[in-house]
């Protein structure tokens, strides 16, 4: 009964992925005897994780980006000229904090519409 009430409740916060895991989260906590403070750590830091996750998911959705590929992907070794460090301080996005700009420049075939998926990809990761 007060299990029902508080998934009821965790919904209306719109907690449903902590609702949903209600009962085995309890049931971890109560066999590893967990603290009240650890416990709500557990839950909150969950359902921070899980929303973080949907809005992303949303953000890639609506970029609708042609293809994802992640920086991890690209071969620096196929074109020696790009810093492999530069392009991964841009996608760091500090240049926005610090009022700078960037500007990707190169003869074509030289994967600067990949990287500026790259930073696309990036903006809807971590939005500034």
């Amino acid at each position: 009964m007060m299990n029902e009430l508080l998934i009821e409740r965790l919904k209306k916060l719109g907690w449903h992925h902590t609702a949903h895991q209600l009962d085995s989260l309890l049931e971890d906590a109560s066999r590893d005897n967990v603290s009240y403070s650890a416990f709500l750590n557990t839950i909150v830091l969950q359902e921070i994780e899980y929303q973080e996750s949907q809005q992303l998911a949303k953000r890639m959705k609506r970029a609708k980006l042609p293809y994802i590929k992640t920086i991890h992907d690209f071969d620096f070794s196929f074109q020696p000229s790009i810093s492999e460090r530069r392009v991964k301080e841009t996608l760091t996005c500090r240049f926005i904090a610090n009022g700078e700009n960037r500007i990707l420049l190169g003869p074509p075939g030289v994967g600067n519409y990949r990287k500026f998926l790259f930073m696309e990809r990036n903006k809807c990761i971590c939005p500034i």
